[in-house]
Protein backbone atom coordinates (compact mmCIF):
# COMPACT_ATOMS: atom_id res chain seq x y z
CA UNK A 1 0.00 0.00 0.00
CA UNK A 2 3.23 2.26 0.55
CA UNK A 3 4.47 4.76 -1.66
CA UNK A 4 8.05 4.01 -0.62
CA UNK A 5 9.64 4.93 -3.85
CA UNK A 6 11.07 8.65 -3.55
CA UNK A 7 14.70 6.51 -3.68
CA UNK A 8 16.98 3.92 -5.32
CA UNK A 9 17.03 2.26 -1.98
CA UNK A 10 13.05 2.96 -0.97
CA UNK A 11 11.65 -0.41 -0.23
CA UNK A 12 9.29 -2.74 0.88
CA UNK A 13 10.75 -6.21 1.97
CA UNK A 14 9.30 -9.32 2.78
CA UNK A 15 10.77 -10.89 6.17
CA UNK A 16 10.68 -14.58 6.18
CA UNK A 17 9.16 -15.85 9.39
CA UNK A 18 10.25 -19.37 8.23
CA UNK A 19 14.20 -19.31 8.28
CA UNK A 20 16.61 -20.39 11.65
CA UNK A 21 16.81 -16.31 12.22
CA UNK A 22 12.90 -15.79 11.70
CA UNK A 23 11.72 -18.72 13.81
CA UNK A 24 13.43 -17.25 16.11
CA UNK A 25 12.36 -13.21 15.69
CA UNK A 26 8.40 -14.87 15.18
CA UNK A 27 8.58 -16.91 18.65
CA UNK A 28 9.59 -13.39 20.09
CA UNK A 29 6.74 -11.42 18.32
CA UNK A 30 4.19 -14.18 19.13
CA UNK A 31 4.99 -13.86 22.63
CA UNK A 32 4.56 -10.14 22.77
CA UNK A 33 1.36 -9.69 20.66
CA UNK A 34 -0.27 -13.62 22.98
CA UNK A 35 0.88 -11.21 26.07
CA UNK A 36 -1.24 -8.28 24.49
CA UNK A 37 -4.27 -10.35 23.92
CA UNK A 38 -4.17 -12.18 27.33
CA UNK A 39 -3.33 -8.95 29.74
CA UNK A 40 -4.53 -5.90 27.71
CA UNK A 41 -7.42 -8.22 26.29
CA UNK A 42 -8.28 -10.24 28.88
CA UNK A 43 -9.36 -12.98 26.04
CA UNK A 44 -7.70 -16.37 26.35
CA UNK A 45 -6.08 -17.06 23.38
CA UNK A 46 -2.31 -16.96 21.08
CA UNK A 47 -1.57 -14.81 18.58
CA UNK A 48 0.73 -16.14 15.26
CA UNK A 49 2.36 -14.06 13.50
CA UNK A 50 1.47 -15.10 9.63
CA UNK A 51 3.37 -12.06 7.57
CA UNK A 52 6.29 -10.04 8.33
CA UNK A 53 7.77 -7.02 6.35
CA UNK A 54 10.59 -4.64 6.32
CA UNK A 55 9.59 -0.61 5.33
CA UNK A 56 12.80 1.28 4.36
CA UNK A 57 11.53 5.03 3.94
CA UNK A 58 13.01 7.97 2.88
CA UNK A 59 12.64 11.67 1.72
CA UNK A 60 9.26 11.75 0.37
CA UNK A 61 8.33 7.81 1.18
CA UNK A 62 4.72 7.58 2.88
CA UNK A 63 1.54 5.08 3.79
CA UNK A 64 -1.54 6.26 2.90
CA UNK A 65 -3.77 5.40 5.56
CA UNK A 66 -4.89 1.34 5.39
CA UNK A 67 -5.18 -1.46 7.62
CA UNK A 68 -4.10 -4.96 7.99
CA UNK A 69 -5.25 -8.08 6.96
CA UNK A 70 -5.02 -11.89 8.78
CA UNK A 71 -7.06 -14.91 8.61
CA UNK A 72 -9.10 -15.55 11.51
CA UNK A 73 -11.91 -13.84 12.13
CA UNK A 74 -10.04 -11.16 14.86
CA UNK A 75 -5.98 -10.25 14.69
CA UNK A 76 -3.29 -7.77 15.47
CA UNK A 77 -0.77 -6.25 13.79
CA UNK A 78 2.04 -4.55 14.84
CA UNK A 79 5.03 -1.36 13.85
CA UNK A 80 8.70 -2.26 15.29
CA UNK A 81 10.87 0.89 14.68
CA UNK A 82 14.34 0.17 14.01
CA UNK A 83 15.76 2.96 12.62
CA UNK A 84 14.78 7.09 12.93
CA UNK A 85 16.86 9.48 10.83
CA UNK A 86 17.75 12.29 12.83
CA UNK A 87 15.33 15.04 11.12
CA UNK A 88 12.61 13.11 12.53
CA UNK A 89 14.04 12.22 15.96
CA UNK A 90 15.48 15.29 16.67
CA UNK A 91 11.86 17.03 16.30
CA UNK A 92 10.77 18.34 19.99
CA UNK A 93 8.12 15.53 21.67
CA UNK A 94 4.85 17.03 22.00
CA UNK A 95 1.80 15.58 24.29
CA UNK A 96 -0.94 16.88 21.51
CA UNK A 97 0.92 17.86 18.05
CA UNK A 98 -0.54 21.12 16.32
CA UNK A 99 -0.69 20.54 12.64
CA UNK A 100 -1.40 25.00 12.48
CA UNK A 101 0.89 26.05 10.16
CA UNK A 102 1.98 22.85 8.73
CA UNK A 103 4.42 22.91 11.35
CA UNK A 104 5.53 19.65 10.29
CA UNK A 105 6.03 18.24 13.75
CA UNK A 106 4.94 14.85 12.91
CA UNK A 107 6.17 14.22 9.83
CA UNK A 108 7.78 11.08 9.71
CA UNK A 109 5.15 9.87 12.65
CA UNK A 110 2.85 7.37 12.36
CA UNK A 111 -0.92 8.30 12.76
CA UNK A 112 -3.56 6.16 13.72
CA UNK A 113 -7.52 6.82 13.14
CA UNK A 114 -10.92 5.12 13.87
CA UNK A 115 -13.28 7.69 13.26
CA UNK A 116 -14.08 10.82 11.47
CA UNK A 117 -12.99 13.67 13.28
CA UNK A 118 -9.94 15.79 13.58
CA UNK A 119 -7.16 16.50 16.05
CA UNK A 120 -9.17 19.17 17.56
CA UNK A 121 -11.14 17.29 18.78
CA UNK A 122 -10.74 17.23 22.69
CA UNK A 123 -10.57 21.31 22.28
CA UNK A 124 -13.99 21.10 21.08
CA UNK A 125 -14.83 18.34 23.25
CA UNK A 126 -15.22 15.67 21.15
CA UNK A 127 -13.75 12.44 21.94
CA UNK A 128 -10.17 11.59 20.95
CA UNK A 129 -10.28 9.23 17.61
CA UNK A 130 -6.94 10.45 16.11
CA UNK A 131 -3.70 9.37 18.04
CA UNK A 132 0.16 10.44 16.21
CA UNK A 133 3.03 8.32 17.04
CA UNK A 134 6.60 9.46 17.49
CA UNK A 135 8.95 7.05 16.06
CA UNK A 136 11.55 5.52 18.74
CA UNK A 137 14.07 3.18 17.99
CA UNK A 138 13.46 -0.03 19.51
CA UNK A 139 9.23 1.23 20.22
CA UNK A 140 7.10 -1.91 19.15
CA UNK A 141 3.42 -1.13 18.71
CA UNK A 142 0.97 -3.62 18.75
CA UNK A 143 -2.35 -3.15 17.80
CA UNK A 144 -5.99 -4.48 16.44
CA UNK A 145 -5.48 -4.98 12.55
CA UNK A 146 -8.40 -4.03 11.64
CA UNK A 147 -6.95 0.32 13.23
CA UNK A 148 -6.55 2.56 10.42
CA UNK A 149 -2.82 3.93 10.46
CA UNK A 150 -0.78 6.03 8.02
CA UNK A 151 2.98 7.21 8.10
CA UNK A 152 3.69 10.95 7.17
CA UNK A 153 6.16 12.14 4.85
CA UNK A 154 9.49 13.44 5.88
CA UNK A 155 11.80 16.03 4.86
CA UNK A 156 15.71 15.35 5.00
CA UNK A 157 18.77 13.03 5.22
CA UNK A 158 18.42 9.40 6.74
CA UNK A 159 16.43 6.18 6.57
CA UNK A 160 12.99 5.64 8.43
CA UNK A 161 13.35 1.72 8.98
CA UNK A 162 10.66 -0.15 10.14
CA UNK A 163 9.74 -4.11 10.52
CA UNK A 164 5.96 -4.85 10.55
CA UNK A 165 3.79 -8.02 11.29
CA UNK A 166 0.29 -9.37 11.24
CA UNK A 167 -1.12 -12.03 13.98
CA UNK A 168 -3.83 -14.14 13.39
CA UNK A 169 -6.12 -14.68 16.77
CA UNK A 170 -6.58 -18.46 18.00
CA UNK A 171 -8.84 -18.56 20.76
CA UNK A 172 -9.60 -20.70 23.87
CA UNK A 173 -11.72 -23.29 23.08
CA UNK A 174 -13.62 -21.19 26.26
CA UNK A 175 -13.41 -18.06 24.50
CA UNK A 176 -14.94 -19.60 20.76
CA UNK A 177 -17.68 -21.29 23.05
CA UNK A 178 -18.43 -17.75 24.57
CA UNK A 179 -18.78 -16.22 20.65
CA UNK A 180 -21.26 -19.06 20.10
CA UNK A 181 -23.42 -18.44 22.80
CA UNK A 182 -23.69 -14.76 21.83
Amino acid sequence: VGQINREKKSAQLDFPLDTEYGKSFKGMLDSCATSLLINGYKRQGKANSVSAWTVHSYAGDYNPLHDHGVHTGSGLSCIFYLKVPECISSKPEVDVPSLENASGIVDGWTQFSWGAHTMKDLYQLREQTQHVVRPVEGKLLMFPNWLSHMVWPFKGEGERRTLSANFNIHDSPEVTKQFAER
